[in-house]
């Protein structure tokens, strides 16, 4: 719940107060900097430096591969926002990310999915649709 907090937040803020005075690109290197300063002082007053640095470089791989995929991800959703007449409606994404995540597992990792959870993916798909095709 504070997560959906923080995040309605953050976007109602970023929609109504500077979506007309930075273009997106400019907003979103702001945006970054600002992580990578809240990133650099937690690894600073962080206890267990040297299980950060100790990290494998596998590790880092993936580590990279995810904070790539999270950066881009964010980078979508902010202009996905910037665009979107309805703020909220931008948020589609995130159920279709939910459905996606739920898939993979369930063929990539053999996670178990009940026949209940399943007509609830076809519910939300069903729903989805009805939202973007507005006609």
């Amino acid at each position: 719940m504070m997560s959906a907090l923080f995040f309605v937040c953050g976007q109602v803020l970023f929609k109504y107060f500077l979506n007309e005075k930075f273009d997106m690109m400019n907003f979103f290197i702001i945006y970054s900097l600002i992580l990578g300063t809240i990133g650099t002082v937690l690894f600073l007053h962080n206890g267990n430096k040297q299980k950060i640095l100790g990290a494998s470089k596998k590790d880092l791989v993936v580590i990279t591969l995810v904070a790539t995929t999270y950066f881009l991800g964010d980078y979508c959703g902010w202009n996905a926002l910037r665009k979107c007449d309805a703020p909220g409606l931008n948020k589609i994404s995130m159920i279709l990310e939910i459905l996606l995540v739920l898939i993979i597992s369930y063929y990539f990792f053999n996670t178990k999915i009940s026949q209940r959870q399943m007509v609830g993916v076809v519910l939300a798909l069903f729903a989805i649709y009805l939202i973007i095709v507005d006609k």
